[in-house]
């Protein structure tokens, strides 16, 4: 018996409710052929069903063929959730180097950031990589760390060190956010030049969240952006409308709808300040108007 109690008093440290779960701590042990220095289960109150695991591995341990070490958590069927990588490990098409913070089929809505780019999406992979590593050759931020599908396809990433995209050069501290088409996206934390364009930083940690961004085609070229102010373009006066949209171009280069800066002739005809100008790929107009409500 005293045996028993002492036993007891080592593996169960603590057991507390919150919320609608409650808590117990276990020090010094066994579950699922896993050591632990500490394991604690949080339990939902009515069910008794397991919400979480969450650990401190007593040494490195492979879980899943995945190598561990140090703190982890499990989604509630053993299956890996948050974890620091003990060697490198490769995920889809990418080796990711120890001390690699992962976590695996990750609410999306629980992530602590102040945007929420990756639409259609409710869980995702993320890794936060040591400083001075990159994800396929881009430098990570080893703060904020990089986003994938659960696929291991790289959807964001916020960069970590000044690079140049696609001709494009981009600061340290921009998102970039990847399109599976290879189109990205970009939101600055400045207001950058691409291409000889001024353009609108359009930033993410805001309550805006940065809009649709600075948007590229796979080959570089500039896609959308919102002008920092009025500016010409191909002959045509061209103007920031948050509501209207920004400037967009063909995969050409060429101009594909703006909004009009001011009373101007093309080709002949005036069209008014403000009105939506839409151009086939030969430059010609083939719509100008003015929206009902902007």
């Amino acid at each position: 018996m005293r045996n028993l109690a002492i036993l007891l008093a080592v593996i169960l440290i603590s057991t507390s409710s919150y919320g609608k779960g409650k808590k117990f701590t276990y020090s010094d042990t066994t579950f699922n052929h896993i050591e632990f220095a500490e394991i604690t289960f949080s339990i939902d109150k009515k069910t008794n069903d397991t919400l979480q695991i969450e650990g401190l591995l007593k040494q490195k341990a492979i879980i899943n063929g995945v190598p561990c070490y140090g703190n982890i958590s499990f989604h509630k069927d053993w299956e890996l959730k948050n974890f620091t990588l003990a060697d490198r490990h490769t995920f889809g098409e990418f080796i990711f180097p120890k001390d690699t913070y992962i976590g695996l089929n990750v609410d999306m809505f629980s992530l602590k950031r102040h945007y929420m780019i990756l639409a259609g999406a409710k869980f995702v992979n993320t890794c936060k990589l040591p400083p001075n590593q990159l994800i396929n050759d881009f430098p990570s931020d080893s703060i904020e760390g990089a986003i994938f599908t659960t696929d291991w396809n790289l959807r964001e990433l916020i960069l970590g060190d000044d690079v140049t995209i696609a001709g494009n050069e981009l600061k340290k501290g921009t998102l970039v956010v990847f399109s599976k088409d290879g189109s990205y996206r970009v939101f600055c934390l400045y207001d950058p030049i691409f291409q000889g364009y001024q353009c609108s930083g359009t930033g993410y940690k805001g309550s805006w969240n940065g809009g649709g961004g600075i948007r590229f085609y796979p080959n570089g070229q500039l896609k959308y952006f919102q002008p920092a102010d009025d500016i010409e373009i191909q002959g045509v006066w061209c103007k920031p409308s948050s509501t209207k949209g920004g400037i967009w171009f063909y995969e050409s280069g060429k101009l594909k709808r703006c909004t009009s800066a001011k009373d101007q002739t093309i080709d002949g005809v005036l069209h008014e300040k403000k009105f939506t100008l839409k151009f086939d790929e030969d430059g010609n107009i083939t719509e100008s108007y003015k929206d009902k409500f902007f």
